[in-house]
Parts: C-alpha cells; structure tokens; sequence
C-alpha cells in the first residue's frame, strides 16, 4: 500500500504546500458548554464542521502559510481517518462573539482567525475510508509538514 505523502505526489499535489492537521476531541479540556466532538460533527453536522474546520486561535496564524490542508480527525476508536484536501484562500479575524462547535465555549471578536477553505476535489473518493498512523507519541501535534511526516496509511475501508 502507498504512504500518503505518495498518494498525495500521484494527485498531483507539492508535498511542501500541504500541512496535515489531526483534529481531536479536546472539550474536557478547553470546553465549558456541552458540544459534539469534532468527529461527531463531521459525522452529523457537516455544516458546524466547517466552521470547526475554518477557525483556529490566533497563534496558528502561519497555517495560512500552507496553500492546502490535510484535514484528519481522531476517530473514538483512536484512528485517524482522512476528511479532506482543503485550499486556503486567506484569513481573517472573528468580527463578533461566536460559539466554537466542537471546542465547547464562546469565542470573543478578534480572538480567532477565521479561515476561507474551499474542499479540493482531488482525493475525494478517499474522504472517511483512509486511515493512516499519525505516529508513536505524536497524538498532540496536531499540525504536521507533509514534506517532513510521511505517513503510512492503515487502511482503506470499503
């Protein structure tokens, strides 16, 4: 079976413009509100998921660096399942107080930067049934270089 990055190259991607990102269930920690896990909103309420997916704190303003990100969710049984290529267009920041799904609390205005992503077709047949091993003691870094972190995929569910 291909590694990613590999399956990545024959899409025709440049390893150097992507960054992976793992996303996690990290409610019990940051959270104060009850919210659906990150995975559960892919799942169930796609739209949330994008707005999960687009807003990050300001201290990760350099992934807009990244002209695409690997997007991967943690599922319950402790995969990491692929959920998509998606292109940076900019970012800006939170113009009023939002609700932060998946995260559990309110955002306050200028707190967030909020990302335009559009969903590349490229992999798209690949979208919840690739699976790959984020790492031995990497599960908390969340953002990874393609071009430094191949990784090996898992699995490729039916």
């Amino acid at each position: 079976m291909p590694t990613f990055n590999e399956t990545l190259i024959e899409a025709g991607f440049d390893l150097r413009d992507i960054r992976l990102l793992r996303h996690t269930d990290q409610r019990e920690q940051v959270g104060t509100e009850p919210t659906p896990s990150p995975y559960e909103l892919w799942c169930d309420q796609p739209e949330q998921w994008d707005r999960y997916n687009e807003t990050h704190g300001l201290r990760y303003a350099h992934l807009e660096n990244w002209r695409y990100w690997a997007s991967f969710l943690a599922t319950p049984g402790g995969e990491t399942m692929f959920v998509g290529i998606y292109e940076v267009h900019g970012r800006r920041p939170l113009e009023q107080r939002a609700w932060m799904p998946g995260r559990g609390f309110w955002a306050e205005a200028g707190t967030r930067d909020l990302y335009t992503l559009t969903l590349d077709g490229r992999l798209r047949d690949l979208i919840g049934r690739l699976y790959i091993d984020w790492g031995d003691g990497q599960q908390r870094v969340w953002a990874q270089r393609a071009d430094r972190q191949d990784k090996r995929i898992t699995r490729i569910a039916e």
